[in-house]
């Protein structure tokens, strides 16, 4: 989720949660506000509400209103079996200023409100502070956004990594 300027009307802050230390992965460190697996049967868009609603207690009528499909950002790590592909649904919420998450579930300790160059700040010089799949997020939403762009010297292997190529059959 976001918040933008009300003058530029560009984003100004991003809502992250930051994970409960009693979660099994990942405890402690910075996430966005609502994310899980997509369960078989049930579309990207209605997980994703269900998400907002368990995780971050936000009204069906915010999300209506505000949710909007963004693409996809897709990843690739090692696991003891090999080499495993990802790939996320992302998606932009644009949240009124009054509109506070709060922690619907017990998975998250805390909301933060972070401007947007402490966000850019955090993911250069504290990125072991971020869920990895979450960081990806956050900087597919700071391209999509203009906060980093063709002029940047590593724009080009960027946007090349929030798209890691499908795995091919073997």
């Amino acid at each position: 989720g976001y918040v933008t300027d009300a003058r530029t009307g560009r984003p100004a802050a991003m809502w992250l949660g930051r994970r409960a230390l009693s979660k099994p992965t990942y405890p402690g460190l910075l996430d966005q506000i609502a994310a899980g697996g997509q369960p078989a049967g049930m579309s990207f868009g209605e997980n994703v509400r269900k998400e907002c609603v368990e995780e971050a207690s936000l009204s069906p009528e915010i999300l209506s209103s505000s949710l909007r499909a963004a693409g996809m950002v897709s990843y690739r790590y090692s696991t003891r079996r090999g080499l495993s592909t990802k790939t996320i649904a992302v998606y932009d919420l644009g949240l009124p200023e009054d509109v506070f998450p709060s922690n619907g579930d017990g998975e998250v300790d805390e909301f933060i409100l972070m401007p947007m160059e402490e966000v850019m700040r955090s993911l250069k010089e504290e990125l072991p502070k971020w869920k990895p799949n979450s960081a990806l997020v956050a900087v597919d939403f700071l391209v999509r956004h203009g906060f980093v762009g063709p002029d940047d010297p590593d724009y080009i292997e960027i946007t090349h990594l929030l798209r890691a190529a499908r795995p091919t059959p073997s």
